[in-house]
């Protein structure tokens, strides 16, 4: 499970601007339609010209499957299995997260 949510986000910070630009309420549709052209082009994508959601988005994700994972290492009955897996786990999600 984390690592295709790992995969998933890591994917998606490639398009974290045109991503933030769908999620933002108050972007234009011609500021859409800039950023997607511009995106298109390969053109460097400045983030400050829409929200700031990504990070947000991104918290709550990982939160999420923070959250998955310890309701899922309750699955084994030895305590030291249970650290083992929530620490196998996390140390994966950091180990890509910080790339």
């Amino acid at each position: 499970m984390s690592l295709q949510t790992i995969a998933f986000l890591s994917n998606l910070v490639d398009y974290r601007v045109l991503f933030d630009s769908v999620i933002t309420p108050d972007v234009t549709e011609n500021q859409r339609k800039s950023l997607m052209h511009n995106f298109r082009a390969g053109q460097n994508q400045n983030t400050a010209t829409v929200g700031h959601n990504f990070p947000k988005y991104l918290n709550s994700v990982v939160s999420h499957l923070l959250a998955s994972l310890t309701t899922r290492s309750e699955n084994y009955n030895d305590p030291t299995l249970k650290a083992i897996f929530l620490l196998n786990n996390t140390s994966y999600m950091y180990n890509h997260l910080k790339q």
